[in-house]
């Protein structure tokens, strides 16, 4: 086989420079004419773009080894200041233990026109450094120097790698357009990949066959082109933006060497067989020893099934610490990562499972890809597709998701990382597919109890009471509870004109409770006084001041992290010698299916109190492209609501 694969890739590599050699542009040939522009040709609010982006991948012969090879080559065209940062890039890099992708023949300048010549500036090696993202990626890191308003970027790089399965995918919707982007596929028939598409742009493509004479294999040669591809949308609240650019990747199906076939391509069941039987992951949920006294401490307090998961989970989050790894296979023996108190996400969470399984619960590892790795195609079935592994409880109907490896997760509340599509359950039959969606609100109210002061505005008592995710919103953000001050800094640093004085926390440290902050309030936030007129917002922190959503129309669903009730109410006491004059009208908005609600009250309890109240309602996380133009309208009317003023008048 290796005999016959080394033929392969050196035809192969040939041809692949023959064709190169014809097609490719050279790099630090730069038309003087590319500096004219300063305007995007198919985007003319657009800060950079790409010239072009051309890449392809084939085999090389190396004396000791066959590798893929992957070149690519870009040029881009800086138009302005704010796109700088264009001239900044990163390169991942895939590893194990004893084998490395190695990125070779890096060269990258910034070229200017001055006194009406091209003008290079190389990159410098001192520019480039290496460093670990996870487990098994690490990235190259480098910036171009002399970077201006007009100028032309040029980077070109060759990556090698070892890994036959690891073929590489094409991106061909960037943050900036794109004028050009091609990508040069070839493979021999002795080798089948399938490949994978994302996104909306049209890609175009073109095959052809080529026989190499003497030798029992078929060249296949594709050529995969875009053109005038506008920049990924800069839109709010999408999980992760490579789960809608247009993008192919490819999946290693199948080899042919001396006649013989290997498949590849699986299924989820094998893949479930797989992991269960593989030392790393299955075989460690049969090692209990190491927590044979604390079981048998558990078992004789005759526990419910509740009180078993919750003694549990809390014993497994307090004694073993998450070490930042992530992945579904354990680095060794779990029983190390306990004595050590130390460990993976799956050591933690296997750990986590054999405990319950020793009580005779029904627990299972779930395998999933967190909102980072990009959703998980379930008609791609591959384990490298996931990197987190949590512990399932099947009650009958009911499914309990657990993370012991996150320090504020709490029983049947996941970390909203892994809110994510769904996981695959492994267990001793088939597996299944669960749903990773949460019905559990985040759920916030702000309460203000204040005094209207003709000269300085607002001024009184506020509170906050967070629950569910949004008690874990704030106390990931805060780590621990002297963490307050910094949020309380960064609310002054946003919301300009507020003060919050004597702040106190509570609850932080029970996770199945809800967080509570009280302060002093002291508020000139839309406060104008005249003498004769007061105006001011009731809303204050809570106020939306614009609409997120500001495109006409939206090719990818709106992803919240979680459904969520936000809620603010408003107790003013008024001055002495002032009356309303006017007040925003309640109202109550929703869309389509009240999937999405609005609720604004306005009220006069008495002569000298009104009261406030603003109430939005998500019912769920996930909003689909048709929902998107009620949602947009709905958020419209919490923006105009939330700017409408209260008129005070002095009485004469």
């Amino acid at each position: 086989m290796r005999r016959s694969l080394l033929f392969l890739v050196t035809i192969l590599w040939f041809a692949v420079q023959a064709q190169k050699s014809d097609k490719a542009v050279r790099f630090g040939r730069i038309d003087p004419d590319d500096f004219k522009s300063t305007k995007c040709p198919i985007d003319s609010n657009a800060h950079a773009y790409y010239l072009f982006d051309a890449g392809n991948s084939s085999f090389l012969l190396l004396p000791d080894k066959t590798q893929t090879t992957f070149e690519r080559h870009f040029r881009i065209k800086i138009l302005d200041k704010s796109a700088f940062d264009e001239g900044t890039f990163s390169i991942p890099l895939y590893h194990t233990a004893s084998d490395e992708e190695e990125l070779i023949n890096l060269k990258a300048s910034t070229y200017n026109i001055e006194n009406g010549a091209v003008v290079e500036s190389k990159m410098e090696k001192t520019s480039v450094f290496k460093e670990n993202t996870s487990e098994h990626w690490k990235r190259v890191k480098f910036t171009l120097p002399n970077i201006k308003e007009g100028s032309i970027l040029e980077v070109k790089y060759d990556l090698r790698s070892d890994f036959l399965w690891n073929y590489q995918g094409w991106v061909f919707q960037r943050d900036i357009p794109v004028i050009t982007s091609e990508y040069v596929t070839d493979i021999p028939d002795l080798l089948t990949y399938n490949p994978h598409f994302w996104g909306y742009v049209q890609i175009n493509s073109s095959t052809s066959n080529k026989v190499n004479p003497g030798y029992n294999f078929m060249e296949n040669i594709t050529l995969y082109q875009a053109k005038n591809i506008p920049a990924f949308p800069d839109e709010p609240y999408i999980n992760n933006k490579d789960n809608y650019r247009s993008r192919l990747e490819f999946e290693l199906a199948s080899t042919r060497f001396n006649n013989v076939n290997h498949e590849y391509t699986t299924n989820w069941k094998a893949l479930n067989t797989k992991l269960l039987e593989d030392d790393n992951f299955g075989v460690q949920l049969t090692k209990t020893g190491y927590f044979k006294d604390e079981i048998e401490t558990i078992k004789n307090k005759n526990l419910s099934l509740s009180e078993k998961i919750e003694t549990v989970f809390n014993l497994v989050r307090k004694h073993v610490k998450w070490n930042g790894k992530e992945g579904i296979y354990t680095s060794g023996n779990i029983k190390k990562a306990y004595d050590d108190g130390l460990g993976n996400v799956a050591e933690i969470n296997l750990i986590l499972i054999a405990m319950l399984k020793a009580l005779e619960v029904n627990a299972y590892p779930l395998v999933l890809s967190t909102v980072d790795n990009g959703l998980v195609l379930k008609d791609l079935p591959t384990l490298s597709q996931l990197n987190y592994v949590i512990g399932v409880v099947i009650d009958g109907e009911k499914r309990i998701l657990l993370d012991a490896s996150d320090p504020f997760a709490t029983v049947a509340m996941l970390p909203t990382k892994c809110l994510n599509g769904a996981g695959r359950l492994i267990n001793e039959q088939d597996g299944l597919w669960i749903d990773l969606k949460t019905n559990r609100a985040a759920m916030s109210q702000a309460t203000y109890r204040v005094s209207l002061d003709p000269e300085l505005g607002l001024k009184g008592n506020y509170s906050e009471k967070d629950y569910h995710f949004a008690g874990y919103k704030i106390r990931s953000e805060l780590k621990d509870s002297t963490g307050l001050k910094q949020y309380v800094d960064k609310l002054h640093e946003k919301y300009k004109g507020i003060k919050l004085n004597h702040v106190a926390i509570s609850g932080f440290n029970e996770l199945n409770k809800e967080i509570s902050i009280e302060a002093e309030l002291e508020s000139s936030l839309g406060f104008e006084s005249t003498g004769e007129l007061i105006y001011f917002n009731p809303i204050q922190m809570e106020r939306l001041t614009e609409n997120p959503f500001k495109a006409i129309e939206r090719k990818f669903p709106v992803e919240f992290e979680f459904p969520a009730i936000t809620n603010a109410i408003v107790e003013i006491k008024l001055p002495e010698g002032y009356a309303v004059e006017s007040m925003p009208k309640s109202g109550l908005f929703t869309n389509e299916d009240k999937s999405a609600k609005f609720t604004f009250v306005s009220e006069v309890i008495s002569p000298e109190v009104i009261k406030i109240s603003s109430l939005l309602y998500l019912n769920k996380a996930k909003f689909n492209i048709e929902e998107y133009t009620g949602l947009k309208e709905l958020f419209s009317h919490i923006v105009a609501k939330h700017a409408e003023q209260i008129v005070l008048k002095k009485k004469s």
